[in-house]
């Protein structure tokens, strides 16, 4: 797919890790808010916040996935372009208690990946080692 985000084309890897940021910021949102909710004394209505969120997670997902290029792209990712998304999803402490975005990470791609490629166990094999790459 050729995307143009801000005037700048860009296809294969950069997409890629351009999906994988994006849903990596969403899920860190997604589960600090999930986090605020859970803790707070009165009944804060996240749940529309929490649903556009997920949606964002899963259409940055497919986008990445459905890449032509995704296979061999994850089968060649260095460690070092999965820094930045590594960090993101970093469990870290809040006023409310610990976040680990990476929960929410893995089940959304894992969602995805499961509907989109029932057929596919490649695509399957592939987001289970990026997801161990980053867990690591």
């Amino acid at each position: 797919m050729d995307l143009k985000i801000n005037g700048v084309g860009f296809q294969g890897k950069k997409e890629i890790l351009y999906g994988l940021t994006k849903a990596a910021q969403n899920a860190r949102e997604y589960e600090t808010n999930q986090t605020a909710y859970l803790a707070s004394r009165i009944q804060m209505r996240k749940s529309e916040e929490q649903a556009y969120k997920k949606g964002m997670m899963n259409a940055y997902f497919d986008m990445a996935t459905n890449d032509l290029d995704y296979i061999k792209v994850v089968k060649n990712l260095p460690a070092k372009d999965l820094k930045l998304i590594k960090k993101i999803l970093a469990p870290f402490q809040t006023e409310h208690g610990t976040v680990e975005p990476m929960k929410i990470f893995t089940s959304t791609i894992n969602d995805v990946v499961n509907a989109s490629y029932t057929s596919k166990s490649v695509i399957r094999t592939l987001t289970a080692e990026l997801l161990s790459k980053l867990k690591s």
